[in-house]
């Protein structure tokens, strides 16, 4: 990410916004940022990030949502929920 983050800015000479979306089943795990130290330099890179996980109690409203991401969603929340049974 960083590196598309960094591509985009030195091609365009504009900022870019990183989001990660994060769709894996592991509750407890979060990243929001990569960073590298060698002596006399180090990097930070921030981004945003969210889980899928976390719309699985608003599963209601995404069901009655316009948004066509909404249906992706759903789809891979219900994909989580039933992995173990085909």
């Amino acid at each position: 990410m960083f590196t598309y983050n960094f591509r985009i800015f030195d091609r365009f000479d504009r900022p870019a916004i990183s989001l990660a979306i994060f769709c894996d089943h592991n509750r407890e795990w979060r990243s929001s940022n990569y960073s590298y130290n060698y002596p006399n330099t180090r990097l930070i890179f921030e981004f945003g990030s969210i889980k899928l996980l976390d719309y699985e109690n608003r599963f209601h409203k995404l069901e009655n949502s316009d948004n066509p991401f909404a249906t992706v969603v759903m789809a891979h929340l219900k994909t989580q929920q039933t992995r173990s049974s085909p």
